[in-house]
C-alpha cells in the first residue's frame, strides 16, 4: 500500500475523509514528514522501522495545516477523554471530560507531529 494511501486512512480514522481537493496539501505534508525524518536521522531514505512514525507525522502535520486553513473551524471530533486515573486492584479506569474538543485536537497534534521520537536513535547516522 502506497504511504499516501496510508496516510490518508490514518487520518479518517480522526474524523477527516481526506477529499481530492486535499491532494497538494497532503502531498506537501508527506513529503514534509518525510525530510523532517532524513534530517533527525542523516539518513537518504526512510527504513521500514520509521514507516508509521513517518505515517503519525505526516498525518499530524496536515491535521494541524488544515485545521489553520479551514475558515470553518475545522476540528475533528475527538471523543475519547483523557485517563485521569488507573487503578489496578480490581481494574478501574476514570476518565475526565475537562478537555474541550480544541484542547484535544491541539493534544492530538502535538502527539502525532512528536511521533518517534525515542525511535529515532537506532537509525540515525553520523555525518562528516
Amino acid at each position: 500500500m502506497e504511504i499516501k494511501d496510508q496516510v490518508s486512512k490514518r487520518i479518517l480514522g480522526f474524523g477527516y475523509a481526506v477529499a481530492d481537493s486535499d491532494g497538494f496539501m497532503l502531498d506537501f505534508s508527506i513529503e514534509k514528514a518525510e525530510t523532517e525524518i532524513q534530517n533527525i536521522c542523516n539518513i537518504s531514505d526512510i527504513p521500514v522501522g520509521l514507516k508509521y512514525v513517518w505515517i503519525d507525522r505526516a498525518a499530524g502535520i496536515f491535521l494541524s495545516e488544515k485545521a489553520a486553513v479551514s475558515a470553518d473551524g475545522f476540528i475533528p471530533q475527538i471523543t475519547a477523554g483523557s485517563v485521569k486515573q488507573i487503578k489496578e486492584g480490581d481494574v478501574t479506569v476514570s476518565y475526565t471530560d475537562e478537555e474541550t474538543p480544541l484542547q484535544k485536537f491541539e493534544r492530538l497534534i502535538s502527539t502525532l507531529k512528536n511521533s518517534g521520537k525515542g525511535q529515532f536513535e537506532q537509525y540515525r547516522r553520523l555525518t562528516w
